[in-house]
């Protein structure tokens, strides 16, 4: 029966991550090791997605605690914020990873 537990709460944790945010947030989470503070336009042109749906996905994600806005830069006339990923988040992917690897 605890078996049944520990693989129902690894189920919980994968399904949480395995979602379009959370892929999202691996994308900002690797650019801010190069030193890169992504924008919108970023994920849209990563994941070939429409920038209000990539809207959508960061305000989940900075509800969420998971992201934070730094700064703004001008593009094309326009001014679009750039993200970093929270203590938090870190935390958490952290976690996922740890499951991640006990499975395989």
């Amino acid at each position: 029966r605890a078996k049944s537990m520990y693989d129902l709460n690894i189920s919980k944790v994968l399904n949480k991550f395995l979602q379009n945010k959370h892929i999202l947030l691996l994308f900002i989470c690797h650019k801010n090791q190069q030193g890169y503070f992504p924008t919108v336009i970023d994920a849209g042109e990563e994941f070939e997605i429409e920038h209000a749906y990539g809207y959508k996905l960061l305000e989940e994600l900075e509800s969420g605690k998971s992201i934070a806005k730094c700064s703004k830069i001008l593009y094309n006339g326009e001014y679009y914020n750039t993200y970093k990923i929270t203590e938090t988040a870190k935390f958490e992917l952290r976690e996922i990873s740890r499951i991640i690897n006990e499975i395989l």
